[in-house]
């Protein structure tokens, strides 16, 4: 009789977001161990805004603001004040209250293919550049409030080079185009704010609020996504298929940070994009 193996009954995104936890573990511990920072990101490996408390800028009431923030915007998102959402909600989950609904609109968006993207982009360059670079993903906050995805610190260089906007793009739809638009305007508008980040000051990983920054994204259709996620190895090491789309992914941003020097942009973040270019070539 063939032996039931839980593991080939898991889909792939079921095994992305282990993947994900697993990376966040090994995160922790580097960053624990290395830089004595206990606790740098959660489980879906992000930023964890507590670990900010008694930072400089950062109090304690600042924190809960900035969380309450989030939840408002959630609670928009999700219907979870209107009353048919509601019904709806309690019928086919059987929600009980208005932070129940918040909470599984919170675990369906990150099912959903624009939080597969997110998943992925940040597991494939984890095990890209692990060793130079810190790959996490963005707070809750700085994803909601700043539109960042993913950030990316050098550790030999002390460079938070630059921060991930990702897109799953539909075939046949702008969202693409639309993005190269929006990371261009904001360049021109001075970068963007990471105000959970974190950087390497004299060998030390601290927290803090980083300026300036700019915004590349990184876009796949769905059908490159699936293909994506089923040709991905959910161990250590990369697939063929993760080397190619890294490549693929390399290439892009090569090819924006070109475009973004061609802008009319601010003196800090031109510096910013000065300074990627060695770390593109790192990566490379």
């Amino acid at each position: 009789m063939e032996q039931f193996h839980p593991e080939k009954n898991r889909s792939p995104q079921e095994k992305l977001r282990g993947l994900v936890a697993d990376i966040a573990k090994e995160i922790n511990g580097a960053a624990e161990w290395d830089y004595g920072m206990p606790g740098l990101v959660d489980a879906h490996g992000a930023i964890r805004m507590e670990g900010f408390g008694g930072t400089s800028g950062f109090s304690d009431e600042r924190i809960e603001k900035d969380k309450k923030e989030i939840y408002e915007r959630e609670v928009e998102w999700s219907g979870a004040r209107d009353e048919h959402i509601r019904e709806f909600y309690a019928a086919q989950y059987g929600a009980r209250t208005e932070e129940d609904v918040v909470r599984i609109h919170r675990e369906n968006k990150e099912k959903e293919k624009n939080g597969q993207m997110e998943m992925f982009v940040a597991a494939l360059f984890h095990k890209m550049l692990k060793g130079d670079f810190i790959i996490a993903r963005a707070s809750a906050y700085d994803d909601y409030l700043h539109g960042i995805d993913t950030v990316m610190v050098n550790v030999k260089t002390g460079d938070v080079v630059c921060a991930f906007d990702e897109v799953h793009d539909h075939k046949a739809s702008n969202r693409a185009a639309e993005k190269e638009e929006k990371i261009k305007k904001k360049a021109r508008r001075g970068g963007s704010t990471l105000s959970y980040g974190i950087a390497m000051e004299e060998g030390r990983l601290v927290r803090k609020e980083i300026r300036n920054l700019p915004v590349f994204f990184l876009s796949l259709s769905t059908s490159d996504l699936e293909s994506a996620l089923a040709y991905m190895n959910y161990g250590a090491a990369a697939s063929a298929k993760e080397v190619e789309l890294f490549a693929a992914f390399l290439e892009s941003l090569t090819r924006q940070r070109e475009m973004l020097l061609a802008e009319p942009v601010p003196a800090p973040v031109r510096a910013n994009l000065a300074r990627f270019e060695s770390s593109l070539k790192m990566m490379y």
